[in-house]
C-alpha cells in the first residue's frame, strides 16, 4: 500500500511539475493533441525502457550506486505539442525521463529530426556544468536504439514550472514580487554563462563524433505538426504527424535571421506596404557592437513554461531545449524572456484594469509590472556581465530586445497572415516618435522650427493604413521617414 501510495504520489509530482499550458497538451484522452502519439506509441517497445534505464544507470553509477536497484515506468505520460515524457521510477526514489518525439515513427522521423535531437542533447551535456539544466544519460537518434524509437534519456529535475508560480495568487503581492525578483535575478546570471559560445554565423550547433562543439554551424528547420497546423487547414486526419519543413541558414547576419521568417509573397497593396515597412525595420537594427562574434547560443524558447523554480523562486531547472541555435546577439543569451514583453503583444496579451480581479485579467501582468521586472532584468543583466568581465556591463542589448524580440515575432506572425503584432509594433515606434519630438519643443531644442515640425507632423497621416500606402505608392516623405527611425532609435539606446 505504501509502495503504491508513492508511486502515486511521484506520478503526481512529475505531472505538475512538467506539464504547462503552453507546452504540454492535456492528458485526457477526449484531448485532440493525444491523436498526435497514438502512432509513435504503437513503435515505442515498453518493456526494453527499465532495462535501457537500469543500464545505463549501472554503467554510470556504479561505483556509488546499490546494483540492485531496478524502475518501472509509470504509464501516464505527459503529452507536449512536439514530443512525449514517460517518467521512470527507481527503487531508492530517483526518477528519470525518457523524452520521445512525436514524430518518431520509420516514416516519419527525418534526417532533420534526427539531427535536431542530436543537437539538443549534445548542447544539454555541454551546459551541464554551466547552468542547470537537466543531465543527459543517454540518447539514440535511431530505430536501432534499445527501445525501438528515438529518445533522450534525462534526468527528473524537482522544480515547479514558472508558469505556475509567476502569479501565484497563494503568496503576499510583496512576497512574490520579492521571490519574481530573485528568480530574475539568477535567471539573468544563468543565461549570461552562454556568452562564451559565440558563433560567426547562425544556425544549429555542429558536434564532432566525440561530443566536442565545432566553430561552424548548420542550417534550421522550421516545422509545423499537426496540432500547429491546423491553424493553417493543413493538419492530417489519420492521427499522424503531419510535417511541414522549410530549411534556412546558416545565417551572415541578423538582417537574413529576421527574414528567414518571412516566407511569403505579398497579396495586395498592403500587403506589400507591410514587407517594406518589415524591410525598413530590418535596416535599421544595429551592427553587431565590436569585439564580440555576432551571434550566440541561446534558450530557443526561453518562456514561463521552460524555467523551473523551487517553493523560494531560485533557479532550478531550464528545461525543452529542442531547436536550440545560435541566433542574433539581439535575440540571444542577454535578451528579456518571452513572459516579459507581453504587453507589446496585443495577439496574447490580455490584461485589463478593469479585469484585475478576474481570472482573464490575472493571467498576465500589467504594463507597469512588465516594466518593473524588465528593468530588474537589465539591471541583474548589467551586474553580472561586470562580474564576469563581459563587455562594459552595459544593458543595451537587453534593452533594444523589447523591440527587436517583438519584431522578431511580429515578421513570423505576417508571414502566417496576421497584421496584429506588426501593428502593434509600429504604434509603439510612432508613439516614441512623438514624445521624443513633443520631448524636443517642449524643451525648447527645435524652438526655431517649431511650427514646422508641428505643421509636419499630422497625427492622421501618421496612421499604419496611410504609411502603408505611402511607402508602397510613391515612397514615405522624408519627414516621416525621419519620425519611424527616430522612434526606432528610441529602443535601441
Amino acid at each position: 500500500m505504501a509502495s503504491a501510495l508513492s508511486s502515486s504520489l511521484h506520478v503526481s509530482q512529475v505531472r505538475r511539475e512538467y506539464n504547462s499550458a503552453s507546452s504540454l497538451a492535456s492528458t485526457d484522452p477526449a484531448c485532440a493533441g493525444l491523436n498526435t502519439f497514438t502512432m509513435v506509441n504503437k513503435h515505442i517497445n515498453f518493456n526494453a525502457i527499465p532495462d535501457l534505464a537500469e543500464s545505463v544507470r549501472l554503467r554510470l553509477f556504479a561505483p556509488n550506486d546499490n546494483c540492485d536497484l531496478h524502475c518501472f515506468v509509470i504509464n501516464q505520460p505527459i503529452f507536449g505539442g512536439y514530443n512525449i515524457c514517460y517518467p521512470i521510477h527507481f527503487t531508492d526514489g530517483v526518477i528519470w525521463l525518457v523524452k520521445i518525439p512525436a514524430t518518431g515513427t520509420p516514416d516519419g522521423f527525418t534526417e532533420q529530426d534526427a539531427a535536431m535531437l542530436t543537437t539538443e542533447a549534445r548542447v544539454m551535456q555541454l551546459l551541464r556544468d554551466k547552468i542547470p539544466v537537466p543531465e543527459i544519460f543517454a540518447f539514440d537518434a535511431s530505430f536501432n536504439s534499445a527501445i525501438d524509437v528515438p529518445y533522450i534519456l534525462m534526468e527528473y529535475i524537482d522544480g515547479t514550472p514558472l508558469c505556475h508560480a509567476w502569479r501565484d495568487r497563494s503568496v503576499p503581492v510583496e512576497q512574490l514580487r520579492e521571490r519574481n525578483c530573485r528568480t530574475l535575478q539568477q535567471l539573468a546570471n544563468a543565461m549570461l554563462q552562454l556568452s562564451e559560445f559565440e558563433f560567426m554565423e547562425g544556425g544549429s550547433p555542429q558536434f564532432n563524433e566525440t561530443g566536442q562543439l565545432l566553430t561552424a554551424v548548420g542550417p534550421v528547420w522550421s516545422e509545423l505538426l499537426a496540432a500547429a497546423a491546423q491553424t493553417t487547414g493543413n493538419a492530417g486526419s489519420t492521427g499522424k504527424p503531419k510535417r511541414f519543413c522549410r530549411q534556412h541558414g546558416p545565417f551572415k547576419d541578423a538582417k537574413s535571421f529576421f527574414r528567414a521568417g518571412s516566407n511569403h509573397e505579398p497579396r495586395d497593396d498592403r500587403d506589400r506596404g507591410f514587407r517594406m515597412l518589415i524591410e525598413l525595420f530590418l535596416d535599421w537594427i544595429p551592427d553587431n557592437p565590436p569585439g564580440s562574434l555576432p551571434f550566440v547560443l541561446t534558450h530557443p524558447d526561453l518562456n514561463l513554461q521552460n524555467v523551473l523554480v523551487n517553493e523560494e523562486g531560485d533557479l532550478v531547472g531550464l528545461i525543452d531545449w529542442d531547436g536550440v541555435r545560435a541566433v542574433p546577439r539581439c535575440l540571444g543569451n542577454e535578451a528579456y524572456p518571452k513572459w516579459l514583453l507581453k504587453d507589446w503583444n496585443p495577439l496574447v496579451y490580455n490584461w485589463t484594469e478593469a479585469g484585475e480581479t478576474e481570472n482573464e485579467g490575472r493571467q498576465h501582468n500589467s504594463p507597469e509590472e512588465l516594466a518593473f521586472y524588465r528593468h530588474i532584468y537589465e539591471s541583474a543583466i548589467i551586474e553580472n556581465k561586470t562580474l564576469l568581465g563581459s563587455g562594459h556591463g552595459t544593458g543595451s542589448t537587453t534593452r533594444s530586445s523589447l523591440l527587436l524580440g517583438t519584431l522578431y515575432e511580429a515578421v513570423e506572425s505576417w508571414s502566417f497572415g496576421d497584421e496584429t503584432i506588426i501593428h502593434g509594433v509600429f504604434n509603439k515606434i510612432r508613439d516614441a516618435a512623438e514624445y521624443e519630438m513633443n520631448d524636443e519643443v517642449e524643451n525648447g531644442k527645435k524652438e526655431d522650427n517649431k511650427a514646422e515640425m508641428e505643421g509636419e507632423y499630422d497625427e492622421e497621416l501618421f496612421e499604419l493604413h496611410t504609411i502603408l500606402d505611402a511607402i508602397s505608392q510613391d515612397g514615405l516623405k522624408d519627414r516621416h521617414l525621419e519620425l519611424l527611425k527616430r522612434g526606432f532609435n528610441y529602443f535601441m539606446a
